[in-house]
């Protein structure tokens, strides 16, 4: 079994949205939820999405994040996405193919903005 940390970008052994066969998603709990009783350690994690149709990137809850938003020495995104901030999910450990690489600060401010975009939609947040 392995620890995943607040930070860490993961390969989905499914995609939630039946759109493709997997999907990135980055830990957002920072290993503080308890266990649950059913199925023991669940994390929490939002939604990454390679957007190279635009067709995300115009909404306005989104928030670009550029492939080199990595911790200095970690490898980077496969590609440039969007933060798709109504796209989290609870998983068990079993749903996660694996860690891949880590955010950097600037990469979790994005995903920050993109939840302040979602939840005070009626205020400018630029």
């Amino acid at each position: 079994m392995f620890a995943l940390q607040q930070r860490d970008v993961v390969n989905l052994s499914y995609d939630p949205y039946r759109a493709s066969g997997t999907r990135s998603a980055v830990v957002i709990d920072g290993m503080k939820t308890p266990n649950h009783p059913n199925i023991g350690r669940i994390y929490s994690l939002v939604t990454i999405t390679k957007d190279s149709s635009g067709q995300y990137a115009q909404h306005d809850w989104t928030v670009p994040l550029p492939k080199d938003r990595t911790q200095e020495g970690k490898p980077s995104l496969k590609n440039d996405s969007v933060i798709t901030p109504w796209g989290t999910f609870n998983v068990a450990p079993a749903d996660i193919d694996g860690q891949y690489t880590r955010l950097s600060d600037n990469g979790m401010k994005r995903i920050l903005l993109a939840f302040k975009r979602m939840l005070l939609d009626d205020v400018n947040t630029e």
